[in-house]
């Protein structure tokens, strides 16, 4: 495969897949072009992070496929990644970085798409202890990336669709170890799995697929479900402050919330029939509309 041309790297939103991606479900990034990264010099830069990544790598395992020289001369003229993507948002801070690591640095070869997530996720595991590749992924190839069944599907990341994306910022900084250990206790209560994890790793699977093809109405019945069991089973990763909005969005007929990652903070995906999402939403958070 060659070797993409860019020299940024942006922002990543997951779509769908938030926590049943745990279970092995689909997963559907996209990236987020308005947020993004790339390499500067700087003398006198405080680059520690990169000095314990570059560590970090030298003990993977793939320490010999990348140019170490390189990248030791460059943190000695100040090497920093400068970037705009807010970390602990969910919009994959960590991946941009990775996938900036892998183009500058890595001097091999990789034949598949599988292959290049890998070792994307090997890089990325310095932030998060573990990495499923897919943030990196799509900042790195600037694409949509579909995961289903252990396959990887690069797709166009525009939507045409009549239905209207957003973010919502909650203006939290969160963190996904914490929510994820929340998610992980919740899975040992019975009615949690048939009432809420079965539903909702089926509807996501199915959502896909309908975002794919653009089945405008399907997409936003199937959010709105989502977003009910989400609401009603998944209390402690939406903010307080959130509540109130989310369970407004229920008994909306052209607006609709859910997560956006791991939730508790962060960022928040909204769906609309409208371009222009309510005023009274807007002044309570910022908006990123029409992602």
């Amino acid at each position: 495969m060659e070797k993409n041309q860019f020299k940024y790297f942006p922002a990543k939103v997951l779509l769908f897949g938030e926590y049943t991606a745990l279970l092995q479900s689909d997963i559907l990034a996209v990236p987020l072009e308005r947020f993004q990264g790339s390499w500067k010099f700087k003398r006198g830069t405080d680059n520690k992070v990169l000095v314990s990544l570059g560590r970090y790598l030298e003990k993977s395992a793939f320490s010999g496929l990348f140019d170490r020289d390189l990248f030791l001369k460059d943190l000695e003229h100040g090497l920093y990644f400068d970037s705009d993507i807010k970390p602990g948002f969910g919009i994959g801070s960590s991946g941009a970085l990775s996938a900036a690591v892998f183009y500058r640095y890595y001097r091999h070869e990789y034949a598949t798409l599988e292959k290049l997530k890998e070792i994307l996720a090997s890089i990325e595991s310095f932030f998060h202890g573990t990495s499923s590749g897919i943030d990196p992924l799509v900042s790195y190839m600037h694409k949509g990336v579909y995961s289903a069944k252990n396959k990887i599907t690069v797709v166009d990341p525009a939507y045409n669709g009549k239905n209207y994306f957003s973010l919502l910022d909650s203006g939290i900084r969160r963190s996904t170890g914490k929510f994820v250990a929340i998610f992980k206790e919740k899975q040992k209560n019975p009615v949690f799995l048939k009432k809420a994890l079965m539903p909702l790793t089926k509807l996501n699977n199915t959502i896909i697929k309908e975002y794919l093809d653009k089945k405008d109405e399907n997409v936003f019945e199937l959010f709105h479900k989502i977003s009910q069991i989400q609401f009603d089973f998944f209390k402690e990763m939406i903010p307080g402050k959130l509540l109130d909005i989310w369970e407004k969005s229920l008994s909306l007929p052209d607006m609709k919330i859910k997560l956006c990652g791991a939730g508790g903070g962060g960022y928040f995906l909204i769906v609309s029939k409208d371009k222009r999402l309510p005023g009274w939403v807007k002044e309570q958070f910022e908006i990123i509309e029409n992602i």
